[in-house]
């Protein structure tokens, strides 16, 4: 496989060492990269379209979901810790 000069700059950037050891992965990889960039420029169109969701009503959706959920004890870490006052 040729590549350009540019596409080995995004796979050196990428993907650093293996950009070098892993030859037979360039196709592979500059996929995974015009994946992750068409991934990004779709969500930065969607915010400068309005489309965004406000973390806000996402959390809330969640907390729902979880007041719905059968009641299954917690296991370690899966709390958040309270929040302390630091002392004075």
């Amino acid at each position: 496989m040729t590549i350009t000069d540019r596409e080995w700059e995004l796979l050196k950037r990428h993907y650093g060492d293996l950009a070098y050891e892993e030859p037979h992965n360039h196709a592979r990889y500059l996929a995974a990269i015009r994946a992750e960039q068409k991934n990004v420029a779709e969500g930065l169109g969607e915010l400068d379209r309005g489309e965004s969701v406000d973390v806000d009503d996402v959390v809330e959706k969640a907390l729902a979901i979880l007041d719905r959920a059968p009641d299954v004890p917690p296991e370690a870490g899966d709390e958040l810790p309270e929040t302390t006052k630091p002392a004075n």
